[in-house]
């Protein structure tokens, strides 16, 4: 069941749900995966600008304002429009049901802490990434300005009050806890997850998005997801352009951001004819672009390091892809990746070296066709939804029988 938060079969899922969902952009797999946990947790409301029809069982899809990325104004008004439309679903939601926030938009876990002060509610809250740390390290605002300040003070009454705060990698839970300044919080660490049988390797020859983009006896790099202007999406062209005379390689960008004109124009001003654009994929073709990547670029800006993990590194692990993953080599990220053993880590800094390491996986087969394996089994052993989801039933049935009401 779809509704829209302005149509009044909204209020009679509210008077039913254990627990409410507040999520403006979000991927089939979390709404599966959350979608699952109604068996433990109760019935609920997913509250999104992004629902995937039908619902699991048990949940109930509201849709609110889409996510728009683009440009600053664009995003600010999308955001004000989803917590409007967030703050009118819960004045309606009878009772007083758990409430499960993302930071996205970030300010929705201000709400979750006024409605707790107000009415009472329990919440958790998942931090995707870290604000207002991410504003001001991508230039948007000064760390003295005075909205930075109260910003920080803001989050830390919500983190206070949350009956758990989520963070995605460990480098994150300290930077929370940095914003704590001393004060208590319930900080855990789960991290993001993949749908590993919705996106799992598949032979090239047997791709039909490799076969169709030509690809399939390619060693094809390849960046999916949101280009933004801030995510250092201009090394690609670095890269492409020392590899411009390797005929094997070739590069893939997919996806859409602030970022992508500049990338293109930097791409044109070199010539570079080893560089493929395309458009966000529709739904039912990214497993197969995802798995037509040998080696999937997962980017980090200098600085940014601490504030988030890319989510797109567990579907482009879920699809056996070889990362090179150009971040801090003690980033969450660059940890992750050492870790599994999934590919190499790299300074963004570095494309040279960037562009050597792809070179060393073309000429040494058997050392990127060893680095996908282990990318395949971390999917499955560590981030699958089914050992992620154990994590959430654990730490948010605790939440909502704690609670912090202080």
């Amino acid at each position: 069941m779809t509704t829209r938060a302005g149509e009044s079969s909204a209020r009679t899922p509210g008077a039913t749900a254990q627990w409410v969902i507040l999520n403006q952009s979000q991927a089939p797999a979390f709404q599966r995966l959350f979608g699952g946990l109604v068996r433990e947790l109760g019935p609920c409301i997913d509250y999104t600008g992004a629902p995937f029809p039908p619902a699991p069982p048990g949940m109930t899809l509201v849709r609110g304002p889409a996510y728009d990325r683009r440009g600053f104004a664009r995003r600010a008004w999308s955001w004000a429009r989803f917590l409007a439309g967030a703050s009118w679903l819960l004045l309606r939601t009878s009772g007083r049901p758990f409430l499960f926030v993302t930071t996205n938009p970030p300010f929705l876990m201000h709400l979750a802490a006024l409605a707790s002060l107000v009415r009472g509610n329990r919440y958790a809250i998942l931090v995707w990434d870290l604000y207002p740390d991410h504003v001001v390290q991508i230039g948007w605002a000064r760390r003295a300005n005075p909205g930075v300040w109260l910003w920080r003070r803001l989050n830390r009454l919500a983190f206070c009050r949350a009956g758990a705060v989520i963070a995605i990698g460990e480098n994150m839970a300290e930077a929370i806890r940095r914003q704590l300044a001393g004060a208590s919080a319930n900080v855990v660490v789960i991290p993001n997850w993949a749908d590993v049988e919705e996106i799992r390797p598949i032979p090239k020859a047997g791709n039909a998005f490799a076969v169709a983009q030509g690809l399939v006896d390619k060693l094809t790099v390849m960046y999916s997801g949101n280009l933004g202007a801030t995510h250092g999406v201009e090394v690609i062209a670095d890269l492409a352009a020392e590899l411009r005379d390797e005929p094997r390689i070739h590069f893939m960008v997919i996806g859409g951001g602030l970022g992508r004109e500049a990338l293109e124009t930097r791409v044109g001003e070199r010539g570079l004819g080893n560089v493929t654009f395309l458009d966000f994929q529709p739904q039912e073709v990214l497993p197969l672009s995802l798995a037509a990547a040998d080696v999937a670029l997962v980017l980090q800006a200098p600085g940014t390091e601490h504030l988030s993990i890319p989510s797109k590194t567990y579907n482009c692990l879920a699809a056996g892809s070889g990362l090179l993953a150009m971040t801090s080599s003690t980033s969450d990220l660059g940890r992750l990746v050492d870790e599994t053993g999934a590919g190499a880590v790299c300074a963004i800094e570095d494309p040279r070296r960037g562009a050597a390491l792809i070179r060393g996986w073309l000429d040494r087969p058997s050392d990127l066709a060893a680095a996908r394996e282990a990318a395949r089994r971390a999917a499955v052993d560590r981030f699958s939804a089914v050992v992620v989801s154990e994590r959430f039933v654990h730490v948010l049935g605790a939440a909502m029988e704690r609670g912090a009401m202080r």
